[in-house]
């Protein structure tokens, strides 16, 4: 059985989500977590928001990283309890 026979893949990508707005703290601060300042070919730096296939954030700090990492185990703690 697979999580998908329990709960579909939309469901559970939103429950990735809300786990890691959790992990990450308020929403302004989810936003810039988001945000990754990156130099031009002149040198200087603007911001550009990326995110992932899943349309999660990419990370771009340690404890920003750390926080998603946590998340992330705490959704797949979720996921063995659901399928064992």
């Amino acid at each position: 059985m697979s999580l998908f026979d329990v709960i579909t893949e939309e469901t559970a990508l939103d429950m990735m989500k809300t786990t890691y707005q959790q992990a990450t703290g308020d929403e302004i601060g989810a936003l810039f977590n988001q945000v990754s300042p990156l130099p031009d070919s002149d040198g200087r730096l603007f911001l550009g928001i990326y995110e992932d296939e899943y349309g999660l954030p990419k990370q771009v700090t340690d404890r920003t990283y750390d926080s998603y990492i946590d998340a992330m185990a705490a959704f797949g703690a979720l996921v063995d309890k659901v399928i064992y």
